[in-house]
């Protein structure tokens, strides 16, 4: 295990390494699929989401308001604002929709995320059972350890069961539809 000196960052282990590669690929990926009108809209929703935006809005509808207020009859919009109204509903409806754009791209990332998460789960568990499949094939070979049947590190050393817990799940929905 690497340590962190006080003279710099330490180098980190290979595996450690690998898999943050392997999350900047998948990010690298997915931003390099973006359509020049994805990273617009990302862009947009990246300003519209700052507080500056939110005073920025909300000044210029105050600002509106009193400006009409104070013309009086020679008002552009008066009370009750329908043009300032039609504005901010129109406005609306343009943020929502670009929320909505840029949740939709988002949650392919997220999706790819998953898999991968789902992906590592799924290796890992091959993993745990062979290990625990050659530390049972050990424990019968060895001389030095008493040969004893261990059900559950048999269950355990199925490779099967990962898939298992997969249909499972899957059977799940299909048993609430009926």
């Amino acid at each position: 295990m690497s340590r962190v000196s006080f003279d710099g960052p330490s180098r980190e282990p290979d595996h450690v390494e690998k898999a943050r590669r392997a999350v900047d690929t998948l990010h690298t990926a997915h931003d390099d699929a973006a359509s020049p009108l994805d990273r617009g809209v990302d862009g947009a929703i990246a300003i519209l989401g700052t507080p500056t935006a939110l005073l920025c809005i909300i000044l210029a509808i105050v600002t509106w308001m009193g400006a009409n207020l104070a013309a009086g009859k020679r008002a552009l919009d008066l009370f009750p604002f329908p043009v300032l109204e039609f504005a901010v509903s129109a406005a609306a409806l343009v943020i929502a929709l670009l929320i909505l754009t840029s949740q939709r791209r988002a949650d392919k990332l997220a999706d790819a995320r998953e898999k991968m998460t789902l992906e590592l789960s799924l290796q890992s568990a091959q993993k745990v059972s062979k290990i625990i499949e050659l530390l049972e094939e050990l424990r019968r070979d060895s001389p030095n350890v008493p040969d004893r049947l261990d059900p559950e590190a048999t269950d355990m050393s199925n490779r099967h069961a990962e898939t298992e817990v997969l249909e499972q799940s899957l059977a799940i929905p299909d048993a609430e539809n009926k």
